[in-house]
């Protein structure tokens, strides 16, 4: 499914780069990413816990941008 979806922003969409992030705490799943030929960025985002009123399960949650070049 990744690789359709950069064949996709690639071609249709003329795309050079593609870029995402992910959950900081989910270790596993930036490292399936570098498998697929990402790689970090440097950049990071804070992560937007939503609506006070909601228990927060998890403190110190910040997303990681990962990048590749299509």
């Amino acid at each position: 499914m990744v690789v359709e979806a950069e064949r996709f922003v690639r071609e249709e969409w003329g795309a050079k780069r593609l870029e995402m992030d992910y959950v900081n705490t989910r270790v596993e799943l930036g490292a399936w990413y570098r498998r697929c030929g990402y790689s970090a960025t440097g950049k990071k985002r804070d992560f937007q816990y939503g609506d006070k009123n909601r228990e927060i399960l998890a403190e110190g949650l910040g997303l990681l941008v990962i990048g590749k070049d299509l």
